[in-house]
């Protein structure tokens, strides 16, 4: 049986934003937790993207790999998207792991206003992905 791509993607975007739900809500306890969602949040919406315009996504958690392999389907991107994809690639490993960064505590790396700036960042890659899901919906 051959999956509906559209609907394959759609969930994706749907997980993306339960990812975007829990960035809020740790946003004032854990910003370090907040900016790893946001990460993942964008990642998720991302692999939809590519799904919705390949059928297929990279075996990845990188954003910046994402977005390229999008570009490389012709999918056109603001370069602001993709500066915001590339800049929540740094809080996949940082803000997760102690060992990542010297063996500091994930918590002690990331201070809140850079979380509410991966939350922005964030919202810009998630509604670019939206939006290519919804062009190729449309095709």
């Amino acid at each position: 049986m051959q999956r509906d791509r559209m609907a394959v993607a759609r969930t994706w975007l749907r997980n993306a934003a339960r990812d975007v739900s829990l960035a809020r809500l740790a946003l004032n306890v854990e910003p370090a937790l907040a900016a790893f969602h946001a990460q993942q949040a964008a990642d998720k919406s991302l692999k939809g993207a590519a799904i919705a315009a390949t059928d297929d996504h990279a075996r990845s958690h990188s954003c910046t790999l994402l977005m390229a392999e999008l570009r490389s389907h012709g999918v056109r991107m603001e370069p602001q998207v993709d500066a915001d994809a590339r800049a929540l690639d740094l809080y996949y490993l940082a803000s997760r792991y102690p060992d990542a960064v010297a063996d500091n505590d994930p918590g002690d790396l990331v201070p809140r206003e850079d979380a509410v700036r991966a939350l922005e960042r964030c919202d810009r890659v998630v509604e670019f992905a939206r939006a290519v899901i919804e062009s190729e919906a449309k095709k």
